[in-house]
């Protein structure tokens, strides 16, 4: 008898924990039922019920108020269940933001929602927590679905936020949530949901019928749907975010309440339990619900019959010494103090145990609650805070939840400074980002800044068990989109060969990224440049929903533009460099995608680059060949650019020939390293002006600074070469520019969008040699006219080019709000 116990308790456990899952796998790939989906906007009403949320409904609003949706379908109620804390006066202050208040007495959830249900007046109800946030995109995905006629309900994609909590239960239960929603990912597949989460939901208003007291509103609702014969499916990406629970103690106290109202959900729809009425959808209701809740009395069984057998075999001895092993574990999370356990050096697997422990308690003592007959109509909400800014002076509404992922193909990458203090500037303002490289660069010299951002970098190697174990985690959880993925990848790469390997080499590297930000808690990922990096960022999306943005900047997409359409398509949103890129997309890729192009200068730190408190007050640098001379002395020009073809550096020595020819005095620095090196040399000393020069090779920020401080002309003569390949709008001449230094310059591709000619600078045509002698020939005989023109840029640059604000705009798009005085429409470029 004892032996018949013990083996009918295991066989409960395996089936319900391995395989049910195992057959909803098996038939999410044989009997594969996708519905249709379409880029739809019904009509929609977001329903709100809150009691007593003031510490998280304004944050909640302006989460809701960023939503990318069509404002003339949408509309939002929030009904208040009897708040008292103030909830009701903050709801009320967002009514000229078009969201409604519903104040109801004190009757708890579902009388609230019921009374809620009966104002709104979209044809689709979105049900949301009032501690939840969504990304920006969520509420479009999550109606696609109901493109198919019998979809009557989209379930979103419930993500845990990237705050820590002390609660001993935090890892378990993030463990948990992975490995249901993985099981709805295949219920979804080939039939419907059992039923969808709070945090995130939809339905079609009319399937909706009035909620009996007692139950659970998400349960009734998706069980409603079911007995009207429609399906319920998942979309994973339609993301909502909430926090787990921050102590056990809350987290077990909501257990035992889900619980009773579950068992109770369920009782009132035990109808569905027929098979020969509800076919398939019945056995998963008994496997996924019923049989989950009563798994406590399998283990009670297991336990004791394998203590009473443990005598009479090896066998039976070994499995109850590894079950009091699994809760001696738990019991000691659970006596240890949270503060305590957090700080341990014990790894977090270590407290499943105690989760599955807890959970399972919960289950019991909601059984318990159930027989005596008790019922919940109202309750108080587990204290859940969303994440906010650490300073109390910000606005919350800038401030993006959750953390960016930066995505870029080298760091630290000394000729990127653009990219490297613009992480600096958004992580000042108190947004939360981390960096992903596609190659950790090794070169010998870097700014000294990028040891600032060394704890939030993440290096990933070519190859390792976690590479190897984050691709076979994709692939086993949705293998159709891992290969489907992976064959886009390629196919839409083919026709360069540069993109085609970067393709096959980066991918399995970004499914390990993939791994890392799901459980960092990533909710939005930013790549800079459109090639490598941006198809990593596209790879991601894909296997994971996180929605993305690239900055296209010069080379990325005037050279290769292999899938550069379907990165834009699929993205966000996009920010250009310049107006001239936002066009040239818009040219290549289609004008119909030109909206989702916003125009974002790179910028400078206007305080760090300004011109010296007096002349020359930097003093001299050590490696100068010759001294800053006083007026009538060599004019001191500087050039900050990788020595490459399109950088025009063999221009800028012709030019100098030609003002030597014309008794100019000069002397001119290179800044930068590059393959034509050896050339320009050569060049140099075949027009004679050995001395004239000075190659000082990469140099970091500050010495930079130093030799603008002491340049009296910035010139850069820029060439686009046959194969489209081109500047952008180089950095070197925002800094330049912020210094009061005049700048002479080409008109190449976004460079008239920082220098004005002959306002803040003077632009010559490419590859005009005599016309860039004649710009400073003229700057070199007029000092007036290079200190108006240096003033004059310094203008230019604070009211376009400054880093502190261009970072505020490119996080307001990551939240998706403009902030106040900045307008995120394309900007016109001036001419």
């Amino acid at each position: 008898m004892l032996e018949i116990v013990f083996w009918a308790s295991v066989a409960i456990i395996v089936y319900t924990y391995f395989g049910f899952p195992l057959l909803l796998f098996v038939r999410s790939r044989l009997f594969r039922r996708p519905p249709q989906s379409a880029d739809i906007t019904p009509s929609i009403t977001m329903v709100i019920v809150a009691h007593n949320e003031a510490a998280v409904i304004g944050s909640r609003l302006d989460n809701v108020l960023t939503m990318d949706y069509p404002r003339e379908r949408m509309s939002v109620l929030v009904a208040s269940d009897g708040s008292d804390d103030g909830t009701d006066e903050i709801v009320a202050g967002y009514a000229r933001q078009g969201i409604r208040l519903l104040r109801c007495p004190r009757g708890g959830k579902v009388a609230t929602l019921n009374a809620a249900a009966v104002q709104a007046q979209g044809d689709i109800l979105v049900f949301s927590d009032a501690n939840t946030l969504c990304a920006s995109d969520a509420l479009r995905r999550l109606v696609r679905p109901f493109a198919d006629p019998r979809v009557g309900g989209v379930a979103g994609h419930q993500l845990y936020s990237a705050v820590r909590t002390s609660s001993s239960a935090e890892f378990g239960e993030r463990a948990y949530w992975s490995f249901d929603q993985a099981q709805w990912n295949w219920q979804s597949a080939a039939g419907t949901l059992t039923t969808t989460t709070g945090a995130l939901y939809a339905m079609r208003r009319s399937l909706f019928e009035p909620i009996p007291p007692g139950i659970v509103d998400d349960g009734a609702n998706s069980f409603r749907i079911i007995e009207r014969g429609y399906r319920i499916v998942y979309e994973p990406n339609a993301i909502a975010m909430e926090c787990v629970a921050p102590s056990w103690k809350s987290e077990f106290r909501r257990k035992v309440r889900l619980c009773a109202m579950a068992f109770a959900t369920v009782y009132a729809f035990r109808k569905l339990l027929n098979p020969w009425r509800y076919g398939f959808f019945s056995l998963q209701l008994f496997s996924h619900k019923i049989l989950r809740w009563m798994i406590p009395w399998p283990l009670l069984g297991l336990f004791l019959s394998s203590l009473l057998l443990s005598r009479s075999s090896p066998f039976y001895a070994i499995a109850f010494l590894l079950q009091a092993v699994f809760y001696a574990m738990a019991l000691m999370v659970a006596i240890t103090p949270e503060p305590m356990m957090q700080k341990s050096s014990l790894p977090k697997a270590f407290t499943l145990p105690f989760y599955f422990c807890l959970a399972y308690a919960g289950s019991l003592r909601a059984q318990w609650n159930t027989v005596c007959g008790r019922i919940w109509y109202s309750w108080d909400a587990t204290p859940r805070v969303l994440q906010m800014p650490e300073r109390a002076s910000e606005d919350p509404r800038r401030v993006t939840p959750g953390k960016v992922a930066y995505i870029m193909s080298r760091f630290p990458k000394i000729t990127e400074t653009f990219v490297l203090y613009e992480i600096i500037e958004l992580r000042k303002r108190g947004e939360a980002v981390e960096i992903y490289p596609l190659i950790r660069e090794r070169q010998p010299v870097a700014h000294p800044d990028v040891e600032r951002l060394s704890g939030c970098v993440h290096f990933v190697p070519w190859i390792s068990r976690a590479v190897v174990r984050a691709n076979w985690h994709y692939l086993r959880r949705s293998p159709r989109v891992y290969l489907r993925t992976a064959a886009e990848a390629v196919r839409r790469n083919l026709a360069s060969a540069r993109l085609l390997l970067g393709a096959l080499t980066f991918f399995p590297k970004s499914a390990a990224f993939a791994y890392e930000m799901e459980r960092g808690g990533i909710t939005h990922i930013h790549a800079h440049f459109a090639t490598h990096p941006a198809l990593s960022a596209w790879i991601i999306h894909r296997l994971t929903g996180i929605p993305y943005s690239f900055t296209a900047h010069a080379h990325d997409i005037f050279v290769d533009r292999a899938m550069l359409r379907e990165k834009l398509a699929d993205a966000a949103f996009v920010v250009a460099i310049s107006e001239h890129n936002r066009n040239f997309m818009a040219e290549k890729c289609g004008e119909e995608l030109r909206n989702k192009i916003h125009v974002v200068h790179c910028g400078v730190d206007v305080e760090y680059f300004a011109p010296p408190a007096t002349p020359q007050s930097t003093g001299p640098l050590p490696f100068l060949t010759s001294q800053p001379q006083p007026v009538g002395g060599p004019v001191r020009m500087l050039c900050v650019a990788s020595l490459l073809e399109m950088k025009g550096h063999a221009y800028l020595i012709e030019a100098c020939r030609l003002l030597r020819q014309r008794g100019i005095d000069f002397h001119c620095d290179f800044v930068g390293d590059g393959e034509r090196k050896a050339q320009l040399r050569e060049q140099i000393s075949r027009s004679g002006l050995d001395g004239a020069f000075t190659f000082l090779g990469p140099q970091p920020r500050s010495v930079v600074r130093g030799l603008l401080h002491q340049a009296q002309v910035k010139v850069l003569a820029s060439v686009p070469l046959p194969s489209g390949l081109q500047d952008g709008i180089p950095v070197a001449l925002m800094e330049a520019a912020a210094c009061g230094v005049p700048v002479v310059s080409t008109t190449v591709s976004g460079i008239p969008e920082l220098v004005d000619s002959g306002v803040n600078g003077i632009l010559v045509p490419p590859r005009d040699a005599c016309a860039l002698a004649e710009a400073l020939e003229r700057l070199a005989r007029d000092p007036e006219l290079r200190t108006r023109m240096g003033r004059r840029g310094r203008e230019k640059v604070l009211r376009e080019f400054n880093l502190a604000a261009n970072a505020e705009r490119l996080a307001s798009l990551f939240a998706g709000t403009p902030p106040a005085g900045h307008s995120l429409a394309p900007t016109r470029a001036t001419a």
